[in-house]
C-alpha cells in the first residue's frame, strides 16, 4: 500500500486537516509585510487561525540565499542541511518500489471534485520554493545537489519544482537514483511575500509515478 505524508522538518506531521502557516517577525498571527518574507512558521489548522507547533523557518535572502529561523545572517541554499528544510515529503511503500517524475506544487488550495486545481497558483503571494538534497547536518558543508537558489513557483503552470527521482530512506542517495526503496524522502525550502494586505489561502499537492 503506497502513503504520502508532508512532514514539518522531519518529525511534525501536517495532516489533511492542518495547515502551514508563514507569519512575520513578531511571530504567530504578525503579518509578513508586503516586500518583506516570512519570520516564523508554524503548523496551524486548516484556516491558518490556530497556533500549533512552530516548525523550520526560511526566509529569503536574495537569489540564492536563506535565513534559518530568526538570527541567523544568512547562508547559501546549498549550505541548508535536509533536517532544517520546511517540509519532508514522505513517500512508503509495502514493497521496495521506484519512484520519479516528482513535483511539489504551490497552489490556490482549491479543489474540484477532490482533485487539487493545482495549475491555479497561490493568489496575491509571490512565493518561492528550492529542493533541498543535503544530508549532512553541518551548514560548514555545502551541497552540490541542492538548488542552488529559488524558483518562483508563482505563475499558472509553472508553480511547482521538479524533485529527485528515488532519493531513499531520508534522502539518503543525494544525486537520487536509489533504485528501490519502500521509503523515499523529499525535502523542500519554502518561502513567501504577500502582494497585498490580508490572510492569505494556499495549498500544496505533490505527484509522482512509482514502479
Amino acid at each position: 500500500m503506497a502513503t504520502l505524508e508532508l512532514y514539518a522538518g522531519e518529525d511534525t506531521l501536517v495532516s489533511a486537516s492542518s495547515g502551514l502557516g508563514f507569519f512575520g517577525d513578531d511571530g504567530f498571527n504578525d503579518a509578513v509585510p508586503i516586500g518583506g518574507y516570512n519570520g516564523h512558521t508554524f503548523v496551524t489548522n486548516a484556516s491558518g487561525t490556530v497556533e500549533s507547533f512552530e516548525c523550520n523557518n526560511n526566509k529569503h535572502n536574495g537569489a540564492s540565499g536563506v535565513i534559518h529561523g530568526q538570527e541567523s545572517s544568512g547562508i547559501a541554499l546549498r549550505q541548508l542541511p535536509n533536517e532544517l528544510a520546511t517540509v519532508n515529503v514522505r513517500f512508503t511503500h509495502g514493497s521496495a518500489v521506484y519512484c520519479q517524475q516528482a513535483k511539489l506544487w504551490v497552489f490556490d488550495g482549491s479543489f474540484v471534485g477532490g482533485v487539487a486545481n493545482k495549475e491555479i497558483p497561490a493568489e496575491n503571494l509571490t512565493f518561492y520554493a528550492a529542493e533541498i538534497r543535503h544530508k549532512s547536518n553541518r551548514q560548514a558543508v555545502t551541497s552540490v545537489y541542492s538548488d542552488a537558489s529559488w524558483a518562483d513557483v508563482s505563475a499558472s503552470g509553472s508553480n511547482y519544482i521538479s524533485l529527485v527521482n528515488s532519493p531513499g530512506l531520508n534522502g539518503a542517495r543525494e544525486g537520487g537514483f536509489e533504485e528501490l526503496s519502500t521509503q523515499h524522502d523529499w525535502y523542500a525550502a519554502l518561502t513567501c511575500t504577500p502582494t497585498q494586505l490580508g490572510d492569505k489561502q494556499f495549498g500544496m499537492t505533490f505527484e509522482l509515478e512509482y514502479l
